[in-house]
């Protein structure tokens, strides 16, 4: 990911003041080759325990190459067994447990999510956030922009992303929680992410075109 690295990180997050949740997201360096992904992962959550509320495996951004390969059962295996055998060993070290959610990309066909969620399954993972960004133009093909390279988020998203929400909800059954993200907008499009399992919510395009308005206009209309 483009940033200044995990030690940057944490300098802010030592400073903090805020009291509310915090969640860090950590992905492999775009250097480091597929079969190595799960160093960096662990080596970015050991760094941030002690300072993070939950953390999320980013295993879907578009924007970083070969991570989406990570989505892939046996890629995802490698990378998840790690992390959990870690998660226990540090839980009892700070006395303090910090969830792992699995962020999935709202591009994966049903074989594949059912896969993902049925390994999330059996190696415990604490929650899933459906979806990040997508790579499909499909729902603004002829728009000015739509030929651009990268992950694309924001209101064309929320199909995409609450489609993969509700298929992910129809095979955990409840028995984990799910973070709902992608084109939410407002009250209705949040009360929907609900609707189709989400026990969260997550907001950052809304948030960035309508202010932190967005927010209470959300909760008050929940």
């Amino acid at each position: 990911f483009n940033n200044n690295g995990v030690e940057y990180l944490i300098n802010n997050l030592r400073k903090r003041t805020y009291k509310g949740v915090v969640g860090v997201s950590v992905g492999k360096n775009e250097s480091t080759p597929l079969e190595d992904a799960w160093k960096d992962y662990v080596y970015c959550y050991e760094k941030v325990y002690p300072y993070a509320d939950y953390v999320a495996v980013n295993i879907s951004c578009p924007n970083t190459q070969e991570l989406t390969q990570l989505q892939q059962e046996d890629e995802f295996l490698k990378l998840i067994k790690p992390l959990k055998e870690r998660q226990e060993q540090l839980s009892n070290e700070f006395s303090k447990y910090v969830p792992l959610v699995v962020k999935l990309s709202p591009d994966l066909f049903d074989s594949e999510i059912e896969a993902l969620c049925n390994v999330c399954l059996a190696e415990n993972v604490d929650g899933i956030t459906c979806t990040n960004t997508t790579v499909s133009r499909t729902i603004i093909h002829g728009m000015v922009h739509a030929n651009e390279w990268g992950g694309m988020s924001g209101e064309p998203l929320y199909m995409h992303s609450t489609r993969i929400l509700s298929k992910v909800n129809t095979i955990v059954k409840g028995s984990i929680p799910l973070i709902g993200v992608g084109g939410v907008s407002g009250p209705i499009s949040a009360r929907e992410k609900l609707y189709n399992g989400a026990s969260l919510i997550q907001v950052l395009t809304g948030f960035v075109y309508q202010g932190p308005s967005i927010v209470k206009q959300i909760v008050n209309n929940l």
